[in-house]
């Protein structure tokens, strides 16, 4: 008991970690998440738009439900205030989300949002299949880790410990190794994460709505000269997707290499998902790209 509590005394200023199922995160939602609408999203009450407001319907994973900052922070209410009072940028990110979940994810919220244009959101991780992930370390209490791993932050420090030990002595294959199956454009894995992306595209198709994609990558992948190479492949998979239906797509890769060396781009050391200041990064990208390239409503 002494040491829980000195463990959540020392850690106070972890608001939240990459693992949504630690103590730091329950209790991060508890505090901040503000509560979920009748849907099942961070977002509010969904009502018919009034008369003359335009709809945009963001559709993502955790990089759009924005676990670690405030709701106020997100590149999607920035991106609503910066639009003006007649066009509304309506949220629907869940977390852990992948190509599966968001073509469901996006009926979902064409049916109960009637939106004038939808945004996907990407992240690199989206092309695991459904229930499949990288490769991760092995949990300190095994079955019992996740009955522990919701209440104590001692555990959570000290299966961080565990995980890392694992990996500095190569026990674990690492997430670069896992995304290997996906280099080849024309190899298995790379054809079948097509035709999962393409399925979620043909849900905004069949609705004849305006569709743009937004990839994000990952903020911790910033190399010494500010660059986000790591992964480029996946990128460039997704890009040739996107010419190929002629959609417009996002990169943000060039808009935060643009930041400083120190920026902060992560929540925090436990947490890797991109901070405030990077959703406001891309909050301003997405305006001038809502406005000219996708047709989105501007009025």
């Amino acid at each position: 008991g002494l040491l829980e509590g000195g463990v959540r005394w020392l850690y106070a200023d972890i608001g939240s970690t990459a693992d949504n199922t630690s103590y730091f995160a329950e209790r991060w939602r508890a505090r901040h998440e503000g509560g979920r609408n009748s849907h099942g999203f961070r977002e509010r009450e969904l009502e018919m738009a009034a008369a003359g407001v335009k709809r945009i319907a963001v559709v993502g994973d955790s990089l759009t439900y924005r676990q670690g900052i405030d709701r106020d922070q997100r590149f999607t209410e920035r991106l609503d205030q910066a639009l003006g009072d007649q066009i509304e940028v309506l949220n629907f990110g869940i977390p852990g989300a992948n190509y599966v979940e968001l073509r469901e994810i996006m009926g979902s919220a064409i049916e109960v949002a009637r939106p004038d244009a939808v945004i996907l959101q990407w992240f690199i991780n989206d092309v695991q299949p459904r229930g499949e992930r990288s490769p991760r370390p092995q949990n300190l209490a095994g079955p019992f880790h996740r009955f522990i791993q919701p209440y104590s932050a001692l555990y959570f420090v000290a299966n961080r410990g565990f995980a890392q030990l694992q990996n500095s002595l190569g026990l674990v294959p690492t997430g670069d190794t896992y995304y290997e199956g996906f280099k080849d454009p024309q190899g298995e894995q790379a054809i079948a994460a097509r035709e999962r992306l393409e399925a979620v595209l043909d849900v905004a198709k069949a609705a004849g709505l305006p569709l743009g994609i937004v990839l994000w990558p990952a903020v911790t992948d910033r190399t010494g000269d500010g660059d986000f190479m790591r992964h480029a492949y996946l990128f460039d998979q997704v890009l040739g997707v996107c010419a190929a239906r002629a959609l417009s797509c996002l990169d943000l890769r060039p808009h935060l290499r643009a930041l400083p060396a120190d920026a902060k781009l992560v929540v925090n050391r436990y947490d890797a998902h991109p901070s405030a200041l990077a959703n406001e990064v891309a909050a301003e990208a997405m305006r001038g790209w809502l406005t000219t390239d996708i047709g989105a409503p501007t009025s």
